[in-house]
């Protein structure tokens, strides 16, 4: 006799973590619970019993088919729900418990809605709908010693249940971690969410090992089974194995039959890792032939469109991508995502959709195409229609970070002032909250993070400073907004705070941090106080003193002091006023400096034994510590100390051929940083002084294109290959300034001869060769803070570094 509606039936081991979340958010649903625990050495059965729950246990025999079967006879309810530890009940409890009793009896399996998250951000989920719920009592168990399927009737034996015996009904596997879709029963109310398998997770866990695992052991029992292989794909996937992935996705995918649910999954996962191995024309093969047969799936639509992309068929891009957002079931949006409306009795019992449910990620039909419609619209120079495009991305999903980014971008590449760059933003987030169908962020972290994006670090700064809301803005962010603004003094003054605090020294571990805490230092003409040397390893500290006593060499010394006290009686000293983001006040020394203060403050001796660094190892050392800093000084536009540290480390080179590769690689950081034209002017020199690399051969190839010489780029660009063979964007280079080269040519000859038709008609043909080369990936992109570089005052970087 029926006891209850609905019983929660689960398997476990070690999952103390995720239990209590697992169990609380069912706890309205279920009339019982059944855990079969299959050797837990934490506290998970004691979870388990405190909610309520009946403990069974197994021994583990690495088969999760007979695990999960072994609740199922015990059920006293009318409705079985299979979860795992780490899911958890999102939306639709109510709604399932009023629309159960209402399915018809002829109705005995149900699928629900899951949303399994693979990114941080909240936006980075994949949804599925599996056949999760059933009728107990009528027959239905498992097969499958992994990613185990549901099946239902009498079997002689597991092989015969794979097959197609009228007699048993096979559903799709229940395990998220297939990544497969189901046949289409009708969908209840209820929404799961999933995050075993975050990155963070996966990182730290052994699942994907114990995939493997048992993934070979039912290959060895069903060699070559496509389902399995498929399995084995995505299992590879996860260990970082993409090229095996690629090798098992092909063996699936060529004996999978074209009807197979799980089919179309198997054609995403494939594509995907093709484009990750930038294998495109295989990538192009397949989605070409596979969109047809899934014409209603958006995600194959958008990687058919970065496909072609990547292959320089934007104008073939935009329109597909507009096909993944007209070309859709209804399942995949984000607003059934988000906000899943739950159908009445007669609608849901006559379910049937003609398309199946896909498994989709979050967004392929809406606002990633559209984003990625406004990229192309942007490159292209339609810059109107790019920003309303990036803007119905917002509409769709008001914290997709891509679309705000872009939407920056694009309003200062208009020639917008920050100003007016920050109240459009402001305007597009209040439009967000408006909304009542998608929950957004009630923080304005979006509009700052899209400000610093585009370069417009004082405006972004201002506005947090006005705002009253948590920003949850990363304090490494903070600092380097700081520094890009170019308030040298507060980061000082709040990497000081932090050591004097204590409590927050351990931010200083952080790489970053640490770098811009010098760079401040350095860039304000201070030396690197005592506070800052504390917090570093001895061999570690060694390097930093010996490039701060190079760098501030015949220099005034500056320290920030805030609440210590210093014992040296020949300081000259002078209080400045500093005003904080914080609105908070400190008091800056200013230090002459002389030999008994150098020796007190700027070397730290807590141990008289301690082994000194070789001057070789210091020098080494020295010069990559210096590489890194002249970076980060150029990327937070602290021009003047890249340039007088890159003169400092180039008199630590012996060799002339080791200083002409230093200032090329200065050079290159310079363009990278949109400070193309003090890079070129450094890359002349350097052609002066000796022979180019490769690299910056094609630097300068790449600035002589832009300007139009395409003979003089040609030139650099053979050069370069010269070098490197294999360097493929000095290819795409050449073959670009071949088909300028001969456009210019046969406009020459059009207008000697405007009467022969064959010209135009060649003419044609050669521009539009060069439309698909232009949209090829081998120019360096450059956004707005790189392009703010641009006009930056910059030519007389390179000069400073001439000798003689």
């Amino acid at each position: 006799m029926k006891q209850g509606l609905v019983g929660i039936h689960m398997i476990v081991q070690n999952e103390e973590h995720y239990l209590p979340r697992c169990l609380g958010s069912f706890q309205s649903l279920a009339s019982e619970c059944f855990v079969t625990d299959t050797g837990s050495v934490d506290r998970t059965v004691e979870i388990a019993r405190q909610h309520q729950a009946t403990v069974l246990h197994a021994k583990w025999d690495e088969d999760f088919a007979s695990a999960r079967n072994i609740s199922l006879p015990l059920a006293s309810t009318d409705w079985i729900l299979c979860v795992d530890a780490d899911e958890y009940a999102v939306e639709g409890i109510d709604e399932l418990l009023a629309f159960l009793p209402t399915v018809e009896p002829g109705i005995t399996k149900l699928r629900v809605t899951i949303i399994n998250r693979i990114g941080e951000q909240e936006q980075a989920s994949v949804l599925f709908q599996p056949v999760r719920l059933f009728r107990a009592g009528r027959g239905y168990r498992y097969i499958g010693r992994i990613h185990e399927q549901l099946v239902r009737g009498t079997i002689g034996d597991r092989e015969r249940a794979i097959t197609a015996d009228e007699s048993i009904e096979i559903e799709l596997p229940i395990d998220i971690s297939k990544n497969v879709s189901v046949e289409q029963e009708p969908l209840a109310p209820l929404v799961i969410m999933h995050d075993g398998y975050l990155p963070s997770t996966m990182a730290i866990g052994h699942k994907p090992r114990r995939n493997l695992k048992l993934l070979q052991k039912q290959l060895a029992e069903q060699p070559d089974h496509p389902f399995h292989l498929y399995n084995l794909g995505v299992t590879y996937c996860q260990l970082g194995q993409v090229e095996k992935a690629t090798e098992v996705f092909a063996q699936s995918l060529h004996s999978t039959p074209l009807e197979a649910p799980y089919r179309p999954t198997l054609v995403r996962d494939y594509a995907k890792v093709l484009i990750v191995l930038e294998r495109y024309d295989e990538a192009h093969g397949l989605l070409a032939t596979e969109r047809q047969h899934y014409w209603g799936y958006a995600d194959l639509h958008l990687l058919f469109g970065e496909t072609l992309e990547q292959q320089g068929l934007e104008e073939r891009a935009y329109q597909v991508y507009a096909e993944a957002v007209e070309h859709h079931t209804d399942v995949g949006t984000p607003e059934n995502i988000t906000k899943i409306e739950w159908q009445g009795k007669s609608d849901i019992a006559k379910t049937t959709q003609s398309e199946p449910a896909y498994v989709t990620e979050q967004g392929s039909a809406t606002y990633k195409p559209y984003t990625a419609m406004g990229r192309l619209a942007q490159k292209k120079g339609f810059l109107q229609e790019a920003d309303q495009l990036y803007r119905i991305a917002l509409v769709k999903m008001p914290t997709y970070t891509p679309a705000w980014r872009g939407l920056a971008d694009v309003l200062q590449q208009s020639g917008e002032p920050d100003e007016r760059i920050a109240e459009q933003l402001q305007v597009q987030w209040k439009e967000g909250l408006q909304r009542d169908d998608i929950e957004v962020n009630r923080n304005i972290t979006e509009v700052v993070q899209a400000l610093a994006s585009c370069g417009a670090y004082e405006r972004a700064l201002r506005l947090l400073q006005d705002q009253d809301r948590n920003h949850n803005i990363p304090e490494a962010d903070l600092v380097r907004w700081m520094l890009c603004a170019n308030r040298v003094s507060e980061v000082q003054e709040w990497a000081e705070r932090q050591y004097r605090d204590g409590k927050d020294r351990h931010l200083f571990k952080h790489s970053e941090l640490k770098m811009d805490w010098a760079v401040a230092c350095w860039a304000h003409g201070s030396a690197l106080p005592s506070s800052f040397l504390a917090v570093n390893e001895l061999e570690e500290g060694s390097t930093w003193r010996a490039l701060d006593s190079l760098l501030c060499e015949n220099q005034p010394q500056i320290e920030i002091e805030i609440g210590t006290r210093t014992n040296t009686e020949t300081k000259k000293k002078s209080n400045i006023k500093i005003k904080t983001l914080n609105n908070t006040e400190t008091r800056v020394k200013s230090h002459l400096k002389d030999e008994s203060w150098d020796q007190d403050k700027r070397i730290i001796q807590r141990d008289e034994d301690r082994q000194k660094v070789t001057t070789s190892q210091v020098s080494a050392g020295v010069r990559t510590l210096a590489r890194t800093i002249i970076e980060r000084a150029v990327h937070t536009g602290q021009l003047p100390l890249a340039k007088r540290l890159h003169m400092k480390v180039a008199e630590l080179y012996v060799e002339p051929h080791e200083r002409l590769l230093h200032k090329q690689w200065i050079a290159e950081v310079l363009y990278r940083a949109g400070y193309t034209m003090a890079a070129a002017e450094m890359l002349i020199q350097c052609m002066a002084e000796g022979e180019l690399q490769a690299q910056s051969l094609f630097i300068l190839g790449e600035t002589v294109y832009t300007r139009g010489h395409y003979d003089q780029s040609l030139a650099l660009f053979q050069q370069a290959l010269e070098q490197e063979p294999g360097l493929q964007r000095a290819r795409a280079g050449a073959s670009h300034c071949y088909l300028q080269l001969a456009t210019e040519v046969m406009k020459q000859e059009i207008t000697r001869s405007p009467s022969v038709a064959e010209l135009t008609a060649q003419l044609t043909v050669l521009e539009q060769k060069l439309r698909i080369a232009d949209g090829l990936p081998w120019r360096t992109v450059f956004h707005a803070k790189e392009r703010r570089n641009h006009v930056a005052e910059q030519s007389h970087f390179a000069m400073h570094d001439r000798k003689g």
